[in-house]
């Protein structure tokens, strides 16, 4: 079987980009995007960005955690300005995929806005590109130049143990914050886990570390700024000590100030992950503040309700980052209305209209989402548990109401 090669820079999006792939960088790939458990049913995937001179990088997004691989290297640029196109590969052609580097060292793929096709000695695949898969992946951030670089397997273990619950019985509803801070006189990374018990103590979590700040910045531990880490989904990413090792060395950044993100690196890939706000925005005793609403926690940050009046659907209550520019409403209630609709003028004019109309809450696109959003301040808290029931009663009706909207 001959493979007929395709245009390979696209003068429009209806053509084909072409270009071959080898097992490294499968590999590569994989490590870095399956642990996102990426949701097609919502928009996720797997996207793939080329450029004029040969470069490629595969970039997914999903829920707040963005992953960024390129075989050839990054620069400071998780984006390179030259690349040109951009598409999402299918769940079922990545899976695809990987069973051909079973026995294949290269696959060669025709990428287009209609089909994936991949095609070796032996096999030639036509896969065609669905519509709810398009949304794009978060723009990465540059991560930050101060960071310290440590071993994979060495912060997958003090990272898992630190979020063990230290008081015996039954541990909280909840994950400890566990800040990071850097030891410059130890050349030590720090992480302190807070369950916010003061009669457990402090522990204190440290491996060795090797300092990347600038040469203005030299190495004091003022460089390196004390923050939350997202821990859960980077033990999420380094999957387990024996994973964590093949990928050897990794570099925490902090985060930059700009954004409230902050990324973890090697020289081929980048996570980017948000900063985790204090416990302490919550107050005390939340989990009776909620009553008997179902709800989780996805981290120390977002909880997930489930009322009976939104199923199938949710609503998220945050506490916002500390430091933004509305720091006084320091909650925010979200509620997905659809999930997918396609943006236009008369959409728009009619999200406008209705907000001019709406009362304590506002309807907004978020990426290709219809949401509703509430933010609350610090004095709301008392009453937190009747501020959630009066916004589900507010956006129980509006996916009927704006289902002529959906994709």
């Amino acid at each position: 079987m001959s493979f007929h090669p395709a245009p390979s820079m696209p003068s429009a999006s209806s053509e084909t980009v072409t270009f071959s792939m080898n097992a490294s960088e499968f590999t590569l790939l994989a490590t870095f995007m399956a642990p996102l458990g990426l949701d097609e049913s919502v928009g996720e995937s797997v996207w793939v960005t080329g450029g004029a001179d040969g470069t490629r990088r595969w970039i997914a997004t999903s829920g707040k955690v963005t992953a960024v691989v390129d075989e050839s290297g990054l620069d400071d640029s998780p984006l390179a300005s030259s690349h040109i196109w951009a598409y999402p590969i299918a769940e079922q052609a990545l899976i695809l995929l990987g069973r051909l580097f079973a026995t294949n060292d290269e696959v060669h793929l025709s990428i287009s806005d209609d089909h994936i096709r991949l095609v070796t000695t032996h096999h030639d695949v036509v896969i065609p590109q669905i519509d709810r898969q398009r949304l794009p992946p978060s723009h990465p951030c540059s991560p930050s130049p101060i960071g310290v670089t440590v071993n994979a397997s060495d912060l997958f273990t003090m990272l898992t143990t630190a979020a063990l619950w230290p008081g015996g019985g039954t541990p909280p509803d909840h994950d400890p914050l566990i800040t990071c801070t850097f030891d410059p006189d130890c050349r030590l990374l720090v992480l302190t886990p807070h369950w916010g018990h003061p009669t457990l103590g402090y522990a204190s979590y440290r491996l060795s570390a090797t300092p990347n700040f600038p040469p203005t910045k030299g190495t004091d531990n003022s460089a390196f700024t004390a923050f939350n880490l997202f821990h859960q989904a980077i033990i999420h990413s380094l999957r387990d000590p024996v994973h964590a090792a093949r990928i050897g060395e990794i570099t925490v950044h902090q985060p930059t100030i700009e954004t409230h993100q902050h990324c973890l690196t090697g020289a081929q890939w980048m996570i980017q992950l948000p900063i985790i706000a204090d416990i302490s925005p919550w107050g005390h005793n939340l989990n009776d503040v909620l009553g008997s609403t179902p709800h989780f926690w996805i981290d120390p940050q977002c909880i997930r309700l489930n009322p009976p009046e939104l199923s199938p659907g949710g609503i998220n209550l945050e506490a916002m980052a500390p430091g933004l520019p509305s720091s006084a409403q320091i909650y925010r209630l979200t509620s997905e209305i659809l999930p997918i609709v396609a943006p236009s003028t008369a959409l728009l004019q009619e999200i406008n209209d209705f907000n001019r109309r709406s009362i304590g809450y506002l309807l907004l696109i978020d990426g290709a989402r219809l949401i509703a959003r509430r933010d609350l301040s610090r004095n709301d808290y008392a009453d937190l548990g009747h501020q959630i029931d009066l916004f589900v009663k507010d956006v129980s009706g509006l996916s009927a109401l704006f289902a002529a909207w959906a994709f």
